[in-house]
């Protein structure tokens, strides 16, 4: 097999060459200059449109007669000598490609190869599982362009979308690409390809032999297992090992992290990735969202308040209680992290597993190559997947955001980075040789606290005055607020935002945030358990819904406390 090369142009040079520089939101555009002759944002695109359509859609469309590969030899050893004295030396703009790591002889040829294997692997294991298609398109903004020499760089998003067969959901796909061409006899080759995506992160610099893989699928699919998934970490009894001074177990909400997979991932055409939560740092351009975002659905289904200030403060149920190296989880962090690395994030749920303080509890389980059936998965779930024999293992993240039966073609996720939305398993990660995934159960999350009496106590509350939420001896306080999330909702939509608090409260009251800036206040509920208000949204965009609860009266108890839990709807 042959190595891999590329290089990867970071700074824009805007001159007035055939492929100016350039930048616009609108597809196929032509500058001036371009407009007289195939410009190279021309062929770029109609190359990624043919990837996609045999990708996709299983049509042959030749890719390899608009490629350098046509090319002579001796032509194909020019080009390649030119290559190398203009980007060789340049430093890469995707963060996982290492120049220094690639062996340049034979660059263009076995860059191009890399591309056709990669197309040739997705188009056979598709076409062969039936998985089809309905209202397919694609569009695609040009970024930059830039020429040098006799090669022309178009930084360039795809945004593709269709619905399954079986399915009126829509689905995304979302990628940034890079396309080289080369200008031969005044006609713009296809010279390389590298896309922004979690394939060419893990196989780009190590290789990826289309005729192995496909093999091992298809040996996969004739000899399937049926394991139940091999434990790799349990999950303990919420009491077991610890002291007394437990004081909660808090459930994982399954729907709520669904409900926050759908909200931030990209929900129509968006080239700028406009759908991230902008409350937390995207790790989109540096070592991948994946595992980040990943968490963010996590933290969601456990109740984390969608607000500046307790991300911030990294309330809880972000964990900053342990070591920062193995067993705390806090957003906004350094990279590396248990909440941004896949690696790290396992080691948090193996140390936290027998942990005596705060912690999460899941369960870790391993699939096979051959298990077509996921045992066990649910929504909330996520998938670490990718599992490359000469890379690091596991290294990328989803989060499975419906499940209708165990089988990998019944079972949708979303992820980032790139943007994919409500995609099957089996599309990207069907049996075969790269098909070992690990799945994680989030379970509880388990808050321990110190109190000097060894457990807490409350004063009695007379009457419909709510209940008295904070310990006398420490002061530890026991209200908490669970709403209720959406999934993104058509706008015109009448929906209930309903909350539970963790005991009768005296009071709840909610508070909706419109896109445009407006604070509108529903209906108070006194002395419950939990609230209710129907809302309409009839503004397209983030709505922020924030709920109060107020643990007794204020005007009996001094001491009343309350707290606050917020989170988004998005309309479309």
């Amino acid at each position: 097999m042959k190595r891999i090369a590329a290089a990867i142009i970071c700074i824009v040079l805007f001159v007035m060459a055939p492929c100016a520089a350039l930048a616009s939101d609108t597809p196929n555009t032509l500058s001036e200059n371009e407009a007289m002759y195939d410009s190279p944002r021309d062929v770029a695109i109609s190359f990624l449109n043919d990837c996609a359509y045999e990708m996709f859609m299983y049509e042959s469309k030749g890719l390899s007669n608009k490629t350098v590969l046509m090319l002579s030899n001796n032509d194909l050893v020019t080009a390649n000598a030119r290559f190398l004295s203009e980007f060789a030396n340049r430093p890469a703009s995707f963060d996982y490609w290492s120049i220094s790591s690639v062996n340049f002889q034979n660059s263009l040829e076995s860059s191009m190869d890399f591309v056709l294997n990669k197309v040739s692997y997705f188009k056979t294991i598709r076409a062969d599982q039936n998985i089809t298609r309905k209202n397919f398109e694609t569009q695609y903004t040009v970024k930059k362009a830039v020429q040098e020499g006799d090669f022309c760089t178009i930084y360039i998003n795809e945004f593709i979308s269709f619905q399954y067969e079986n399915r009126n959901t829509p689905s995304y796909v979302s990628t940034d690409y890079e396309v080289y061409l080369y200008q031969y006899n005044g006609e713009w080759l296809i010279a390389n390809v590298i896309a922004d995506d979690e394939f060419d992160r893990n196989f780009r610099a190590y290789g990826f032999d289309a005729t192995e893989a496909i093999e091992g699928y298809y040996y996969a699919k004739d000899n399937p297992s049926n394991s139940q998934g091999s434990i790799v970490s349990n999950l303990n009894d919420a009491n077991n090992a610890l002291r007394s001074n437990v004081v909660s177990t808090r459930t994982y909400n399954r729907t709520n992290a669904r409900a926050y997979a759908y909200t931030y991932t990209t929900q129509g055409y968006d080239p700028y990735h406009n759908f991230y939560n902008s409350l937390f740092t995207s790790w989109a351009g540096n070592g991948g969202d994946c595992q980040n975002f990943a968490s963010q659905s996590i933290w969601a289904g456990f109740g984390g308040s969608n607000d500046a200030e307790a991300i911030s403060n990294k309330e809880f149920p972000m964990d900053n209680v342990g070591s920062t190296s193995t067993t705390n989880w806090t957003g906004n962090s350094v990279l590396y992290n248990t909440w941004i690395s896949t690696s790290s994030f396992e080691n948090y749920i193996n140390n936290s597993s027998s942990a005596q303080d705060t912690r999460m509890s899941a369960i870790i389980l391993d699939f096979e190559s051959t298990d077509n059936e996921i045992s066990g998965v649910e929504v909330g779930d996520v998938m670490h997947v990718y599992n490359s024999s000469t890379h690091r293992s596991y290294d990328h993240a989803i989060v499975i955001t419906d499940v209708f039966s165990a089988n990998r073609n019944d079972i949708y996720f979303c992820a980032h980075t790139t943007d994919r939305k409500d995609l099957k398993v089996s599309d990207y990660y069907p049996v075969g040789t790269y098909g070992e995934l690990r799945l994680i159960k989030p379970m509880l999350f388990t808050i321990v606290t110190n109190c000097p009496n060894g457990s807490h106590t409350y004063s009695s509350v007379s009457g419909g005055n709510g209940f008295d939420a904070v310990c006398n001896s420490c002061g530890y306080n026991r209200l908490f607020i669970t709403n209720n999330m959406h999934a993104p909702l058509a706008l015109g939509t009448t929906a209930n935002l309903t909350a539970t608090a963790t005991g009768r409260i005296y009071r709840f009251a909610t508070s909706v945030e419109t896109p445009s800036g407006q604070i509108i206040w529903l209906n108070q509920t006194i002395d419950s358990p939990s609230t209710s208000n129907t809302f309409t949204f009839e503004e397209r965009g983030l709505y922020t819904i924030t709920t109060y609860a107020r643990d007794k009266n204020p005007d009996v108890y001094s001491d009343s406390v309350s707290v606050s839990n917020s989170y988004t709807v998005r309309i479309y």
